[in-house]
């Protein structure tokens, strides 16, 4: 047993939303994300980028790449924590609420996102767009 066994949740943090610093002031990233990718918080309030939602990790870096889960009943938790075969994006792509999921976002208003259309948001600086196919569970 190891610390990632216990860390399954409710909700989830977009982690692209704050810098981790080491004590050398380095960054520090789970995803090996580049320090540009972070979204700064800016006057407009940067309506479009999720806060948090729904989902069975508590933190996440979803990256354009990431792939459905193979299941939407669990967020594919068996490989979370498990690089490189977690799916970050999996996290919040769970069929919660009739295959969409609530997100905050960080201007304080949120929404009923359909599942697909997780892929469709701005997670990060650096996140593209993409048309996805969920699998039928």
């Amino acid at each position: 047993m190891d610390w990632t066994d216990n860390l399954a949740g409710s909700y989830g943090f977009n982690g692209w939303n704050h810098r981790i610093r080491d004590a050398h002031g380095g960054d520090l990233t789970f995803s090996g994300g580049p320090p540009d990718a972070y979204v700064k918080f800016t006057s407009d309030g940067a309506p479009d980028v999720p806060l948090f939602g729904d989902a069975v990790w508590p933190d996440s870096w979803p990256r354009s790449a990431d792939p459905a889960p193979p299941n939407l009943s669990d967020g594919d938790q068996s490989h979370q924590g498990t690089p490189p075969k977690e799916s970050m994006m999996a996290r919040f792509c769970i069929a919660r609420h009739d295959k969409s999921v609530n997100l905050a976002y960080l201007d304080g208003h949120a929404a009923n996102v359909a599942l697909t259309d997780l892929w469709h948001q701005r997670w990060s600086n650096r996140f593209t767009p993409k048309d996805v196919v969920l699998p039928s569970r």
